[in-house]
């Protein structure tokens, strides 16, 4: 087991959600949510988050600080070896988002229909909200046979529940060539053409045609293909 570090960040509530979602993007091992306190700055709220010692995004994490959002960022502090494998496997369980339910591979089946879904590094396990509401998002407006574009696509978990509940095509989109293969597996979990690219919008041809766009990625990162996208 490799030795670990912990950040603390002190937030307001409302930018949680935010900051979980960058942090994944740094390669998180692990962020624990912890009630904060509440001062005359108002209420906030504590993360607790773990990076191997060996791969830390130092810089990154500490540019996280924002005097104007009020946040604070502290540490690196060494934690003692963890079994971090053991650890996030205990924390998920099967989640239903609408008629699909969504469980890691290790765990018994409560319902049908359903996805296998191992995020390991990749972001997309159902669990964070944002998640959830894409997913949700997507299967109100899906109509069977249609065409979906998921860009970010992470662990796959949209685009493939999208084909579970009768999409006639889906494309991922990713240019994390890790994740690329974490979703490759959760495919062939799951038996579903899950059609991959590694690689950014521009992989995909502009003459392409989708019903749906679903893209649960960050605002910065996305707003340069809004054009694009909305020519696809």
């Amino acid at each position: 087991m490799n030795p670990s570090v912990c950040f603390r960040i002190e937030a307001p509530p409302h930018e949680v959600e935010r900051l979980i979602a960058e942090l994944h993007s740094m390669g998180t091992l692990g962020v624990e949510e912890r009630e904060g306190e509440s001062g005359r700055a108002g209420s906030f709220s504590v993360l607790l988050v773990y990076f191997s010692a060996a791969h830390v995004p130092a810089a990154e994490i500490l540019g996280l600080r924002d005097s104007d959002r009020r946040v604070r960022v502290h540490g690196p502090e060494h934690v003692p070896e963890t079994d971090w494998e053991s650890a996030w496997r205990a924390g998920l369980e099967p989640r239903q988002v609408g008629p699909l339910w969504i469980r890691p591979s290790w765990c018994a089946s409560k319902g049908s229909p359903e996805i296998q879904i191992d995020p390991e590094q990749a972001f997309g396990s159902g669990e964070h909200a944002s998640t959830r509401m894409a997913l949700a998002l997507v299967l109100d407006a899906l109509v069977p046979g249609d065409r979906v574009l998921d860009l970010g696509t992470g662990s796959g978990i949209l685009g493939l529940g999208a084909l579970r509940l009768g999409a006639g095509a889906a494309f991922g989109v990713d240019i994390d060539r890790r994740t690329c293969v974490n979703a490759a597996a959760n495919r062939a979990r799951n038996g579903l053409p899950l059609a991959l690219v590694c690689g950014t919008l521009a992989a995909v041809s502009p003459r392409a045609r989708f019903e749906i766009v679903v893209a649960n990625v960050l605002l910065r990162h996305l707003e340069p293909w809004l054009p694009r996208l909305a020519g696809q």
